[in-house]
């Protein structure tokens, strides 16, 4: 799958992936989880996961949706002083936009659900 990604629209450039998806689905359709790794993505990150579970209640009237995101940030590895003294800021922005993007994801999720209930 090739994909790209706006992490932070307006405040970073787009990030441009091919990834390794993979879903599966429990054999009494109560459960599916997806989950990803880049085989390649352009900048900033030297490695991206995600992983999304969806768990019907036993009456299959809710459902629990439980996300992650694992992110392998380029510049965190490099030691000179500028990259030392900007680490917190980029793990808080690297926090702030992984939780906006996971947001995002579940807002598409749960159209595409209410889409497919109508």
């Amino acid at each position: 799958m090739v994909r790209k990604v706006e992490l932070a629209p307006g405040k970073l450039k787009a990030i441009r992936q091919v990834l390794d998806w993979r879903w599966a689905e429990a054999v009494d359709q109560t459960r599916s989880t997806t989950w990803l790794r880049d085989v390649y993505v352009d900048h900033f990150f030297d490695g991206w996961g995600e992983w999304t579970d969806a768990q019907c209640s036993a009456d299959r009237k809710s459902v629990v949706i439980t996300q992650a995101i694992t992110l392998e940030l380029d510049l965190m590895k490099q030691t000179d002083f500028f990259s030392k003294l900007m680490r917190s800021k980029m793990v808080n922005a690297t926090e702030e936009n992984g939780k906006s993007y996971l947001e995002s994801a579940f807002q598409k999720l749960a159209e595409k659900v209410k889409a497919s209930a109508n």
